[in-house]
């Protein structure tokens, strides 16, 4: 599956002033894990980020992201937890609204 996670990202200088906050987004999919068989064991979902974009939070103009910090958070462990967080957030959500809609339609037939 394909979703998509937005998220706050904060740059600051040290020494030197205020902290700027911009937008990471973050386009992914999910790669399906396996059971455990008697000759392998089970493997978890993996995440496959396909883009990774910053943007200006209010005007939503799309930023140039320097590679490091792409690469920074990509191979975070971490971060592929938050992303599997994410997918399992926005599915139960879809799963939701589906179930309304669902009554929804069945409401309105009567």
């Amino acid at each position: 599956m394909s979703y998509s996670a937005t998220t706050p990202l904060h740059l600051a200088l040290w020494d030197g002033g205020g902290e700027v906050e911009v937008e990471a987004v973050i386009d992914f999919n999910v790669l399906p894990g396996s059971r455990a068989t008697s000759i392998q064991p089970a493997e978890p979902p993996m995440v496959e980020v396909t883009r990774f974009r910053i943007r200006k939070p209010k005007t939503k103009e799309w930023l140039i992201c320097p590679s490091w910090i792409e690469e920074a958070f990509i191979s975070d462990e971490s971060f592929d937890a938050w992303l599997l967080g994410e997918a399992d957030e926005q599915a139960a959500s879809a799963r939701d609204d589906a179930a309304d809609a669902k009554l929804e339609e069945m409401r309105l037939s009567r």
